[in-house]
């Protein structure tokens, strides 16, 4: 996140190593008669040192009798005299300067007093602990998203606008002067000396190079009892007080608070935080400089490294310092570094003033716990909520997250609004913690933050949820909502202003819109929060942070609207809608009075003007016919259905209306009679039949007539029953692929089966149904000539369900049909089929969970059911889901 200007951490680091850099050098001057000056070089040049500024940093050396104590000693005049060099500043640090260093990373994180307008700025640091344990701040792209805990090895360099400052103090730290000829500095030497001097003259440095390797994820922690050490300065001008700015017994007041709060509001993992040891009260030249409190804090305590607070063993440092108007040490203000997980304890430094201490040492131990900051998100006009992009930035650029300003929450400001006259309304009470930081702390269950989302998309769902108040201690007191457009997550909690909130800002009757309601939260990829405030009134500085009766909130998808329909002081009752990614599939219905007008009803739908090519099958029984669909979508023409004795007379007007050139039988005699047979040989030119010896045979017969070439993909089913032979059917014509039937109880697939599979080449085969349909033998025996896929359910319904997702990456258009009965799926798979549209068997008064799914992942508008109500009734009708 950008870094706003802020003074730098104070660090001293050993052991490093510059890169890019070379030592000083320095110039011998050879003895003549007269004494001479040394001319300026390239490498003079280089280091920004004129011939003025030489000339005024070397000495002459006169030779005396008497060498008195201030001059240089007579030497010959071959020797080397030694000349006096004033430091230049210019020549130790440039923009190639670069020093490697290591260690881990720790982000900082600060707190601003937010007085009638949010801040905007971030007020995070990225700190370096070195591995000796000493601390430098950090700055650049590379470390923009650091976490806690990452392990650094990089360069850092010295910003070009620092560096004469830097030069200067590095010169200041060799003295006053150097002898001329002595040794060049070591890399080390100017290493320590560089870093020193930018920790000296509060210089943030840049990283220029890193190997990072993220902390690993800490696993659920134990409950566990904190710990935490005070430490108490005031200026070194003043004398240390037992009063200022805390008593001891305030000091165990304010202990005592933090405990409290972190006991409830960790959900018990912290199960105490007490003071080991007492009070360590002494002065220092700036007690605003935080990271130098520190630092000497490490050393009162016995551990110059302060590694003993960042090792997972639940120990904090409290710095306490004086509040100071004007300067960094406002009330209000704090830092705290941010840990990896809730037991990892960390550092604080917190200005404890009347106002805002306990508020602000509370969100200080809060970052020590991991947790970010609590912040609102406000749009420009009647704009909600932006879509988040990278680094903090959301799409409209309109829409921003106000650091801090998420008023019920200790993890933003310590809040002051400025009312009438000089009164001045405080957060005086530390509010809760919202519901989205307390998921990210592992502290509340989900079972008491239950997750609310759509399985299947379909309309708009309206559903009603009482929650508790985010300040109790038991009960559902959120929802975790998910847009079913986008499949993000929205937090749900209630302000009730009771509680640990009793007396907290927003409780207060001010002019702003706080008050207690219900609250949307997201969590962001920074692991900040912040809560949506609704488009009105106009001024939005002003937009309510909360949901009062009868007022709603809908998410940037339109999909996802939460609404206050009732609280008071215990409870309040929200209604989320969540809306489809698409509209509710209109569902429309095919029908006749019987399974033979049903047919004929079916194939005005799918031919309206005319077809070459009439299929007929018994609609008595299904055995012949199971192959006759895909065949019939392969040739073009629908398929109808007639008793084996008689063909009805809508059966026979429909086939006048189509003047197919072709007509074919399909099944034996048995099946469709001779009486049949020659009366449809009226009302075409040509009319075949198709009949095998068994029903197997038939379906033989059926593909070598329809599909003439080689085919290098088929369905395999059983013949013995028919619902998943017609849910194959559908997807077999949609591909324009053939379903060869087999007795699916043999041991071992057929000869006559083998043979014809070879000769159409057939390389990928789908088997239907599961071993109970098409035997493991049969598989065993398919994969010895193709490669074979099987696809089962555990029931009919599945089975379908899987066979249609396997074939359709898209469906506009699907097809419903009872699965109790064939007829109706039979006609329907050409129509399906032809139409390039799954067809789902399903159950005659719902449509199972499943299948309800699909039509969201296809984004369904169209469903048609083919039958009649006694076959599909109106449970189907609504896309009512079974139980």
């Amino acid at each position: 996140m950008p870094k706003p200007g802020r003074k730098a951490l104070t660090a001293l680091l050993t052991t490093v190593m510059v890169l890019g850099a070379s030592a000083m050098p320095v110039h011998a001057v050879e003895s003549t008669p007269e004494p001479a000056r040394d001319i300026p070089t390239a490498a003079d040049a280089a280091l920004g040192a004129t011939a003025e500024e030489l000339d005024e940093s070397f000495t002459e050396a006169p030779v005396e009798t008497e060498p008195s104590p201030d001059a240089a000693v007579p030497v010959d005049a071959a020797a080397t005299v030694p000349v006096i060099v004033e430091p230049t500043p210019g020549a130790f640090v440039d923009a190639t300067t670069a020093v490697h260093v290591e260690g881990t990373l720790t982000v900082a994180s600060g707190l601003v007093e937010v007085a009638d307008e949010a801040r905007t700025e971030s007020a995070d640091a990225v700190i370096l602990r070195t591995n000796s344990g000493l601390f430098i701040e950090v700055t650049g792209a590379l470390v923009e998203d650091a976490v806690s805990g990452t392990a650094f090895s990089g360069t850092v360099a010295v910003p070009a606008e620092s560096a004469a400052a830097v030069n200067l103090a590095v010169a200041a730290s060799f003295g006053t002067a150097r002898v001329l000829g002595a040794s060049p500095l070591s890399a080390t030497d100017l290493a320590d000396a560089v870093i020193g001097a930018s920790a000296e003259t509060n210089t943030v440095l840049t990283v220029v190079a890193a190997t990072m390797a993220l902390p690993e994820v800490a696993a659920a922690k134990a409950p566990k009892a904190h710990t935490a050490d005070v430490a108490i300065i005031t200026k070194a001008a003043t004398t240390p007080t037992s009063s200022k700015p805390l008593t001891d017994s305030g000091v165990t007041t304010m202990i005592s608070k933090l405990s409290t709060y972190w006991q409830t509001q960790s959900g018990g993992q912290i199960t105490s935080l007490t003071q080991p040891g007492a009070v360590k009260r002494f002065t220092m030249t700036d007690p605003c400089a935080y990271v130098k409190t520190w630092e000497e804090s490490f050393k009162r305590f016995g551990d110059a490294s302060g590694k003993k607070y960042f090792n997972g063993s639940g120990r904090h440092l409290i710095v306490l310092v004086a509040t100071e108007s004007g300067t960094s040490c406002s009330d209000g203000t704090g830092w705290g570094t941010v840990g990896g997980q809730v037991h990892e304890g960390g550092v604080t430094w917190v200005p404890f003033g009347t106002k805002f201490g306990q508020h602000a040492q509370t969100h200080e131990i809060g970052h020590n716990l991991g947790l970010n900051h609590s912040q609102s998100h406000t749009c420009t006009g009647a704009v909600v909520e932006g879509k988040e992009g990278k680094y903090n930035s959301f799409t409209p650029d309109t829409c921003i997250d106000r650091v801090y300003a998420d008023a019920y929450d200790v993890m933003g400001g310590s809040t002051s609004v400025q009312g009438s006259g000089s009164t001045v309304y405080l957060n005086a009470q530390v509010p809760a913690l919202n519901v989205a930081q307390k998921s990210l702390l592992g502290a509340i269950s989900s079972a008491d933050v239950p997750t609310v989302k759509r399985t299947v998309t379909l309309g708009t769902t309206t559903k009603s949820y009482t929650l508790n108040p985010i300040s109790a201690n038991s009960g559902v007191r959120g929802l975790k909502v998910i847009d079913p457009d986008t499949n993000e997550s929205y937090y749900i909690e209630y302000r009730s202003g009771t509680g640990i909130d009793t007396g907290a800002l927003y409780t207060q009757d001010l002019t702003w819109n706080w008050a207690p309601g219900v609250r949307v939260l997201r969590i962001r990829a920074d692991e900040t929060t912040a809560v949506l405030t609704k488009p009105e009134p106009v001024d939005d500085d002003r937009r309510a942070l909360a949901l009062a009766t009868g007022q709603s909130l809908t998410g940037r998808s339109g999909k996802l609207t939460v609404k206050t329909t009732a609280m008071n002081s215990t409870s309040a009752t929200v209604s989320i809608s969540l809306g489809s990614g698409a509209p509710a599939p209109s569902v429309s219905r095919i029908s006749g009075d019987d399974r033979y007008t049903t047919s004929v009803a079916i194939s005005k739908a799918g031919f309206p003007t005319s077809a070459n090519v009439v299929y007929v099958a018994t609609g008595t029984n299904y055995p012949d016919a199971l192959g006759a669909a895909p065949a019939a979508t392969k040739e073009g023409g629908p398929l109808l259905l007639t008793p084996p004795n008689a063909l009805p007379r809508a059966v026979e007007l429909e086939i006048n209306r189509l003047k197919p050139t072709k007509i074919v039988v399909v099944g034996g005699t048995s099946a469709v009679s001779n009486t049949v047979f020659n009366k449809l040989k009226t009302l075409a030119k040509t009319t075949v039949r198709l009949a095998g010896s068994d029903r197997f045979d038939t379906s033989r017969k059926v593909i070598a007539h329809a599909f003439t070439t080689t085919t290098p993909s088929a369905y395999v089913a059983t013949g013995l029953n028919y619902p998943d032979a017609l849910s194959a059917s559908a997807a077999a014509g949609a591909k324009g692929l053939p379903v060869f039937l087999v007795n699916g109880g043999a041991a071992s697939v057929d000869a006559a089966t083998t043979k014809m599979l070879k000769d159409k080449k057939v390389t990928q085969l789908s088997v239907v149904g599961g071993t109970g349909a098409v035997s493991a033998g049969i598989a065993t025996g398919l994969g010895k000539i193709s490669s074979v896929v099987r696809i089962s359910g555990k029931d009919r319904f599945e089975t379908s369900q899987k066979i249609n997702k396997a074939a359709f990456g898209s469906a506009p258009r699907v097809y419903f049909a009872t699965g109790f009965q064939f007829p109706d799926a039979l006609a329907g798979a050409v129509l399906a089929g032809s139409k390039r549209a799954p067809l789902y068997v399903v159950q005659p008064g719902c449509v199972p969970a499943a299948i309800r799914s699909d039509l969201s992942t296809y984004k369904t508008t169209s469903v048609t059911l083919i039958g009649g109500k006694s076959a599909l009734n109106a449970g189907v009708e609504t896309i009512t889901a079974c139980k």
